[in-house]
C-alpha cells in the first residue's frame, strides 16, 4: 500500500504505516493493535480512506502516531 499526493506520502512496511508530511518533511509511524494483539493498522487505514478520503485519513493517523 503506497499512496502519494501533493500533501502526503504513505507506505506500509512490516506492519507499520509510515506517513510523510511533504509540507514540513516530517515522518510519522503508526501501528494499531486490537485487544488480542493483532495488527489492525492497514485495515483501519483503508477503512478511513474509504469513508473520509486519503487526506483526512492521513491527518487522523498522524494524530494517532507516537511522537
Amino acid at each position: 500500500m503506497n499512496n502519494i499526493t501533493d500533501t502526503y506520502d504513505t507506505d506500509y512496511h512490516a506492519g507499520i504505516l509510515v506517513i510523510t508530511d511533504k509540507a514540513n518533511g516530517s515522518e510519522h509511524c503508526v501501528q494499531l493493535r486490537n485487544n488480542n494483539g493483532r495488527n489492525i493498522t492497514q485495515a483501519q487505514f483503508k477503512s478511513s480512506v474509504a469513508s473520509h478520503g486519503f487526506e483526512r485519513a492521513c491527518q487522523t493517523f498522524i494524530k494517532l502516531a507516537a511522537n
